[in-house]
């Protein structure tokens, strides 16, 4: 059962287009800010991430997948942002400094705070890209920094455009999907079906690999088990080819001689 369905996950992740992309707005956050500043140059980014809530726990989670190293948490609630940095092994900003705007030394901020419109009203001008991901609802960011040369801007509304498309992709899918896992499920009903052959032919095997040894034990002066194990696959196989009619104690002595003596 557990192997049909690895199989299963296997097919649609290969044949259908149902785990394309991603639907999930902290996954899709943190693959803009790889994205915008390309991969090796991103994880030495400066980021710092406002907020201690769900969406903040799932933009860490997340991050076990793009290892951005140097992050710094703030929290109006200042035990709630040094708990989560403990948790994931990152820096605390303060409160204070968030408030009065003072980010002079972050490449990327991420705001996902309840309750605080416009939290985030300036961002100080520089040669390098500073890029704004605003992931809460109201939004946290001025939308007019989009305007500033050196600033990149994403609000939900922009992250969630091509969450959508994703989406739709996906539901379009299901379709597929179910055909899989049908075609995986006739498939396990016939292996199912064949269970109590399968008992009966590996209770079968014992027998035949007690006459094996009886056998050498009788007519062999030296063999190990690797004989053995030739020997009593040998007489199943033989057996396979004649499955017409139950074979007798002395016709089973007469294919194991026989076999046996192909050693």
């Amino acid at each position: 059962a557990m192997q049909t369905a690895f199989k299963s996950h296997k097919r649609i992740s290969n044949e259908t287009h149902f785990r394309d992309g991603t639907t999930s707005v902290a996954y899709k956050s943190l693959n803009v800010l790889r994205s915008t500043f390309g991969k090796a140059s991103a994880k030495t980014k400066k980021i710092l991430v406002i907020g201690a809530g769900d969406i903040v726990s799932q933009l860490f989670k997340y991050n076990s997948k793009f290892n951005f190293s140097t992050i710094f948490v703030s929290n109006r609630t200042a035990e709630k942002a040094q708990a989560l940095a403990q948790v994931h092994q990152c820096g605390v900003y303060s409160w204070d400094n968030v408030l009065a705007n003072d980010f002079r030394d972050f490449d990327v901020i991420i705001s996902a705070v309840s309750n605080c419109p416009l939290l985030v009203k300036k961002v100080p001008l520089r040669d390098q890209k500073t890029l704004l991901l605003d992931l809460a609802l109201p939004s946290n960011i001025d939308k007019s920094l989009a305007q500033q040369d050196n600033v990149l801007f994403y609000d939900l509304d922009s992250i969630s455009a091509e969450l959508e498309d994703n989406k739709e992709q996906r539901l379009a899918a299901i379709g597929k999907v179910n055909k899989v896992i049908n075609e995986e499920l006739e498939i396990f009903g016939e292996w199912l079906k064949e269970a109590p052959l399968r008992a009966v032919l590996a209770h079968y095997k014992i027998v035949v690999n007690k006459k094996v040894i009886g056998y050498l034990e009788t007519h062999a002066a030296n063999f190990d088990k690797q004989d053995v194990r030739t020997v009593t696959n040998r007489v199943i196989r033989k057996i396979h080819e004649q499955p017409t009619a139950p074979i007798s104690s002395k016709e089973l002595d007469e294919i194991v001689a026989e076999k046996a003596a192909l050693l």
